[in-house]
Order: structure tokens, then C-alpha cells, then sequence
């Protein structure tokens, strides 16, 4: 079928049955009477799901104009506040909860979430975010890979042990799989800063990989690695390691040995 830009441009989302069902779920337990903004509200899904579990009012903070126009005539008679500008310079002293759902590799957008939630902290401490978690993986490879790693997604979904047995298939499997890093509300203002033990590799390859989480519920994106604008997930070739690394965001990641 052939769509109009706003819809057009979010297909790649409103197909994914794994992130729609995460974001159903959650707002629908959390969001009856409640106040509610949707950050960078596209079509609109979201808001539809707040509107469907009770939300008593929903903002949409939209910055793009042509995006904004759209939430402007569907919601047209509905309790929805349309803000066409950037959330960073948004007050909305009321709201209760906040949907802070960042489609994309945070590596290439210079982590939007962790600006998001600071933002939310100052000005709405006690507000709740959807999500509240987000997580970096290590993928360490030894040696230099250079083909871009294809990802199967664990979903509770999958039959029981299918995941599993599939990763017994892969073609080259990783030296170690780590978990590096969590970004929640308690650290949200300090730097992404982790440090790595590759004293016993000579070269190797990490591939950074990333969840978002409401509690201890995660994100099932079925869609995301989908998508060849995004490097995801995020390669890093290291030569001449021996030794433990600090890894330190700051545009990219600025690595020295320790």
C-alpha cells in the first residue's frame, strides 16, 4: 500500500509487534488518569495507547513541523496538547509520565535518552519514564572482524530453547559476551564511562549492543537491526590491547589503557 510521509516514515516501527507490544503493556498498567507526554510522538502510537488505558491528558512534543500537523488533525476534539518543539525546551510542570522511546542506535544519535531523562529529573522528579532502563552489551570478538554481525533477538515469543540451539549455529561465536553499562535515573547526570579487562587479547573487535527496559522488562525490537541507516550494532576494533581499557562516551567512544 502507498502511505503519506508521517506513516510512511514509521512502518519500520508500527510493523514491529515486539516493541508495540512492550509499549501496550507498560502504558496500559501505568497510565490510567494519569498525565502523560509522548516525546517525539510520529503517528501517534503511543499516545493511541495512552489514550486507550485512560490517560486523562497526553502531551505530544514533536519538533518536526510536517509531523506535528498530522497529531494536530487527528487529535482534533481529544484531551492531547500538541507542542511542536523541542522536548529539551518543553515544561509540562503536570505531567506524570513520560514516553521517552528512542528508535535507533544511541551511539549515533550521541545518546538522546540520557539528555531525555536528565531532563525529566530536573523538572519532573517524581515523573515516571517508559522506558526507565537502558543497557550497553560487549560482543568481544578476538581479532579483527570486519563483516557486520547479524542479530537474532531472544524473544519470549520463540518456542523454549530455540534461541538457544540457534546460537549454537553461529558461524563465529564471541570470546565473551559482557554486560557494560546501565543508565537509569540515579546515574542519569554522570558520564558513560566503563572499563574492560582485554589484558589477554592482542587485537579484537567489540560490538556494542543495546535494551531498553521498563523495571525488568525488556524491549523485544524485532525491526531495529532491519534498518541500514544504523551501524547497529556499534563496531569497535582495537589493536594492541594487552591490558585493561577505559572506555569514556564523549561524540564517540575515547578509549586509553589503564
Amino acid at each position: 500500500m502507498f502511505y503519506k510521509p508521517v506513516i510512511k516514515d514509521h512502518l519500520l516501527w508500527l510493523n514491529d509487534a515486539g516493541r508495540n507490544r512492550f509499549y501496550q503493556e507498560t502504558i496500559i498498567a501505568n497510565c490510567k488518569g494519569k498525565v502523560c507526554v509522548d516525546v517525539g510522538a510520529g503517528s501517534g502510537i503511543l499516545t493511541d495507547y495512552a489514550l486507550e488505558a485512560g490517560a486523562s491528558k497526553v502531551y505530544c512534543v514533536e519538533i518536526r513541523k510536517a509531523r506535528a500537523n498530522f497529531l494536530k488533525e487527528k487529535y482534533q476534539n481529544k484531551n492531547v496538547i500538541i507542542l511542536e518543539e523541542d522536548f529539551l525546551n518543553t515544561r509540562t510542570n503536570d505531567a506524570d509520565v513520560f514516553f521517552i522511546e528512542q528508535i535507533g542506535c544511541q551511539f549515533n544519535n550521541d545518546f538522546s535518552i540520557k539528555k531525555f531523562m536528565s531532563h525529566i529529573k530536573k523538572n519532573n522528579p517524581e515523573a515516571m519514564t517508559l522506558p526507565n532502563r537502558y543497557m550497553i552489551k560487549a560482543y568481544i570478538f578476538d581479532g579483527m572482524i570486519e563483516d557486520q554481525p547479524q542479530m537474532l533477538v531472544d524473544s519470549r515469543y520463540l518456542p523454549a530453547g530455540f534461541y538457544e540451539h540457534c546460537q549454537t549455529q553461529m558461524s563465529m561465536n564471541p570470546t565473551e559476551i559482557l554486560p557494560v553499562y546501565e543508565l537509569n535515573r540515579g546515574n542519569v547526570d554522570q558520564d558513560i564511562t566503563f572499563s574492560l579487562d582485554l589484558s589477554h587479547y592482542k587485537d579484537c573487535t567489540i560490538f556494542f549492543d543495546d535494551d531498553v527496559y521498563f523495571n525488568d522488562h525488556r524491549c523485544e525490537y524485532e525491526n531495529v537491526y532491519r534498518c541500514s541507516m544504523w551501524d547497529k550494532p556499534y563496531k569497535v576494533y582495537l589493536k594492541d590491547c594487552r591490558s585493561k581499557m577505559e572506555f569514556f562516551w564523549d561524540k564517540e567512544f575515547k578509549i586509553k589503557k589503564t
